[in-house]
């Protein structure tokens, strides 16, 4: 389960990263534009340290399960779609741009799924 946290926390902390500086880079005049970078990473460290606390806490609920889910699909997804490209077409300039914008979303999008098929399958059933 560790692992299942580390790929949760560290994808809560890159999505995060990523929004916060283009929100921010928007938000903030140009007066400020030193500001952006600190505190984008605050957020996004404080999102990580908040799925991490939310994932050890030991939930397990559908909404746990389709997190599991979503961080190990959506990984395998986003290795597969970018390293391949790199070692099968290595003169290919855009063949990382397949895990980042295809394959590391939909194995995000069907792990999640995935996940909520498993747990439906597997919970404990009512004894009334």
């Amino acid at each position: 389960m560790t692992v299942i946290r580390v790929f949760a926390a560290i994808g809560a902390f890159l999505v995060v990263k990523a929004f916060s500086l283009f929100l921010l880079s928007l938000a903030l005049p140009d007066t400020l534009e030193g500001a952006v970078s600190p505190v984008s990473t605050v957020c996004a460290f404080a999102a990580a340290y908040g799925v991490w606390q939310w994932l050890g806490k030991g939930t397990r609920g559908v909404l746990y399960a389709m997190v599991c889910g979503a961080a190990v699909l959506g990984a395998i997804g986003f290795i597969g779609g970018f390293v391949g490209p790199l070692i099968f077409t290595p003169e290919a300039n855009q063949g990382p741009l397949l895990g980042i914008f295809i394959t590391g979303p939909l194995g995000l999008v069907i792990g999640a799924v995935a996940g909520a098929i498993w747990w439906y399958k597997r919970r404990p059933v009512d004894p009334r």
